[in-house]
């Protein structure tokens, strides 16, 4: 993997957000608050645990007790705080202030926050609500500006397309600002969606066929839709392979690719985006193709590629190089470069988002952070 490593010194230096605008002071302690007033962040704990000077990554603080969803703006988070006590009524999805951490406003949220994501125009968020059952699964689309939230209860869906948790994992696909598919459900040679329109929910089956037996269980990940056009994996026991189909013809094809377990259409070109990585191997192939999976160009290639990102032509995404490290990288297609972001050791990062500007990046991790394990913890990064 082509790397370009940037070396940074550990001094401590102004954590600026915006260029001209906030900033935070990073303190003179690993376990000092920043400086700014009332500020809930905290630069890292532990140098082993995340290496700045690794990567481009100039400053990293950190936010405990939030998963961060994704940016409102350069100066505002929309995220989901979780309890500090017994009953959790202080519990919610919130809009915090970037500089501070402070929570700047509290939405009503019915349910606990699993995932979600937020539309390109800031104003909807899309996002499933866990429960100990399927029956208690629900998807919820809330209005930022009004604050109201339609919910789609599980329990009250038609039932061939009750949600199921096993399948709906990294599921919304945005097209635009209003239009977003969300993956169901999979069983045999169908796969069931509901397309967001408007806040509005219409529900569809797709059939497929593969040469593997079809009464393996399907795995849908990401599927996305780009214009008329659906696209996404499915995964089955004995291999994966990339469906695509016309909205409203209710068919997927399989392409000739072979071996992707991601794919993500372009907004900005007819192009694709795919990682492709054999059975029982660990080395993942980045590529650029076609909307037909015909090669335009190798990208760059590491050991199991994931939490794949797209954001015009920059990609994100992560690199799993052994049993506990873990390398965050960036890649800009314009000029062909990549940069490794920083390195983790012993996380599973869930979301990853950049800053309108591009010179930062929001990190939440599925089991907590570097330094508490189990609890939510949210990362900062500003890039150099």
């Amino acid at each position: 993997m082509k790397r370009k490593w940037v070396r940074v010194g550990l001094g401590l230096l102004m954590l600026s957000l915006l260029s001209g605008c906030a900033t935070i002071n990073t303190p003179n302690s690993p376990t000092e608050k920043a400086e700014s007033v009332d500020s809930k962040w905290v630069v890292i704990e532990n140098a082993d645990a995340v290496r700045p000077t690794d990567g481009i990554a100039k400053h990293i603080v950190e936010l405990k007790g939030y998963t961060v969803i994704d940016w409102l703006d350069e100066e505002t988070l929309l995220a989901y705080k979780y309890s500090d006590t017994v009953f959790g009524e202080d519990r919610g999805i919130v809009k915090l202030v970037v500089a501070s951490g402070e929570v700047k406003q509290k939405y009503e949220t019915p349910g606990t926050y699993f995932e979600g994501s937020v539309s390109p125009d800031k104003k909807i968020l899309a996002y499933m609500v866990s429960g100990n059952s399927q029956e208690s699964r629900q998807l919820n689309i809330l209005d930022l500006t009004s604050g109201k939230t339609k919910i789609y209860a599980n329990k009250d869906l038609p039932r061939p397309y009750q949600i199921d948790p096993y399948i709906f994992k990294q599921s919304f696909r945005w097209d635009g600002d209003e239009r977003a598919v969300v993956t169901l459900s999979g069983e045999y040679n169908r796969l069931r969606f509901a397309l967001l329109n408007n806040q509005a929910l219409t529900y569809s089956d797709y059939m497929f066929s593969t040469d593997e037996d079809l009464a393996q269980y399907p795995y849908a990940q990401g599927f996305s839709i780009k214009g008329d056009l659906m696209i996404g994996v499915l995964q089955l026991i004995e291999g994966s392979y990339v469906l695509k189909g016309q909205m409203g013809e209710g068919i997927l094809k399989p392409l000739q690719i072979k071996d992707v377990i991601n794919v993500l259409p372009m907004a900005n070109r007819d192009a694709l985006i795919v990682v492709q990585q054999k059975k029982d191997q660990l080395i993942s192939t980045l590529s650029l193709t076609d909307l037909e999976g015909n090669s335009l160009q190798k990208l760059t290639q590491g050991t199991q590629l994931c939490n794949l990102e797209i954001y015009g032509n920059t990609l994100i995404y992560t690199e799993r190089e052994n049993d506990t490290e873990i390398t965050l990288s960036m890649y800009n297609l314009i000029n062909s470069t990549e940069n490794v972001v920083t390195t983790y050791t012993d996380v599973w990062i869930n979301t990853i988002r950049l800053s309108p500007s591009g010179n930062q990046l929001i990190i939440s991790f599925e089991y907590g952070g570097p330094h508490d394990k189990g609890r939510p913890v949210s990362h900062l990064i500003q890039l150099n």
